[in-house]
């Protein structure tokens, strides 16, 4: 008896490890639907190409998408790429890269770089990127709301981003 208990622990201990760990799912379960992040629309979505240089070591796959919210007058776009790389390393190697000179800090175990500005027409726009695990991400925020809305927009993507990893077997970020 002592025997089998033993050996059901020892199972659940394997299985619980087994299940933590890095995101071995699909790049395309890591996109958060748009009523998710309260976005109207999804105006593309699709496979991401190899990132540039600086950003491919380790690289295994991606998927961006365009999400859309407002009226034609009063649009707000957020361009986002989810990346699945090849070890925690490589990914956080991917982040430090994308925007060496930005601003960071930690929410919630997820690494946070972020830039805000304007662009050449005078729009708000924000960038955050994200590293978690063999996750990257990056969202791209801009449209008719102040900074500070298209921050709160690009976090709640990018949280939804590493729930669904989390849901889909990644342990929580550290």
């Amino acid at each position: 008896m002592r025997l089998v208990a033993a050996a059901a622990a020892v199972a659940c201990v394997f299985a619980a490890s087994a299940a933590g760990g890095d995101y071995k799912n699909t790049a395309q379960a890591l996109m958060p639907t748009p009523p998710q992040v309260k976005f109207a629309q999804v105006v593309e979505f699709k496979k991401a190409k190899r990132p540039a240089a600086k950003l491919a070591r380790g690289w295994k796959s991606g998927v961006a998408a365009i999400f859309q919210k407002g009226t034609s007058k009063t649009a707000v776009d957020a361009a986002i790429t989810a990346f699945i790389y090849t070890s925690a390393a490589n990914a956080t190697t991917a982040w430090t890269n994308a925007c060496p000179k930005c601003a960071h800090m930690k929410v919630s175990g997820i690494q946070i770089r972020y830039v805000a500005g304007k662009t050449s027409a005078g729009i708000d726009i924000v960038q955050l990127f994200g590293a978690c695990r063999n996750v990257y991400t990056t969202v791209v925020t801009e449209g008719s709301e102040t900074q500070t809305k298209l921050v709160g927009d690009a976090e709640l993507i990018v949280f939804g981003i590493y729930k669904r990893a989390n849901h889909f077997g990644m342990s929580a970020c550290k």
